[in-house]
């Protein structure tokens, strides 16, 4: 890593070493967090961090649609299609609430009480992604998991698998194209805010498509507006 980008300060450290996410989240203005969306105490640690800052900090964390699977798990149906259509745009106040066994929920409300006091100095945003495809470009990881996992699944085993009824429905998005929605959403952070929604709204679906799925957990349907800002 610090040959291909030589000029970066690398901070070597894992998601358990509290202190230091809390050191590093108090000398930074921006933070995009991708590491883990299932992980509460380093969340908990950046919030803390961030919030001792003496200036306005941006978090930019990144959770999953797997949030949106809760009716499944809870009844489960899964492979039947579930037809209720989230929207991020004018249903964000259901979007916020959402029961609190729901997947990733524990941390998303960790960074939705973070930001909820819009005059305070923690500024947030969630991107919830659905399922990602194509090469990534950084040096590190190059491809996501959904996609590769089902094609291994159809090539070891010789044949397709449906779940149920094979209803399931699945938005997805190319990871240059997500990547294009972090890049904005920095942009507007390093212009104080710019023309993105920040705090309990700020939260955002991207997606470039719908496909039908075979993974049980990917079961939930939803509406996007991918942003310009």
């Amino acid at each position: 890593m610090s040959r291909v980008y030589p000029k970066i300060r690398l901070v070597l450290g894992g998601l358990d070493d509290l202190a230091l996410l809390e050191q590093e989240a108090q000398n930074a203005d921006i933070i995009l967090n991708y590491a883990d969306s299932d992980h509460p105490p380093s969340s908990h640690a950046i919030v803390r961090g961030a919030a001792r800052s003496k200036g306005p900090v941006f978090i930019i964390h990144t959770s999953g649609t797997g949030i949106l699977t809760w009716k499944t798990v809870q009844s489960r149906t899964f492979g039947d299609l579930e037809d209720k259509v989230y929207n991020d745009w004018d249903g964000i106040n259901e979007l916020t609430s959402l029961p609190d066994f729901a997947a990733h929920r524990n941390v998303d409300k960790i960074f939705l009480e973070a930001g909820e006091d819009q005059s305070g100095p923690l500024k947030t945003a969630i991107v919830c992604p659905p399922t990602i495809y194509g090469l990534g470009r950084g040096p590190g990881n190059k491809r996501s998991q959904q996609l590769y996992d089902l094609t291994a699944i159809v090539l070891t085993q010789g044949e397709g698998k449906r779940v149920g009824k094979g209803q399931n429905r699945q938005t997805h998005i190319h990871v240059h194209d997500l990547s294009d929605l972090y890049l904005l959403l920095t942009e507007a952070a390093a212009a104080g805010g710019g023309k993105a929604t920040w705090g309990p709204d700020g939260y955002y679906f991207s997606s470039r498509g719908e496909e039908q799925v075979l993974q049980t957990e990917l079961s939930s349907t939803y509406h996007s507006n991918f942003p310009s800002f």
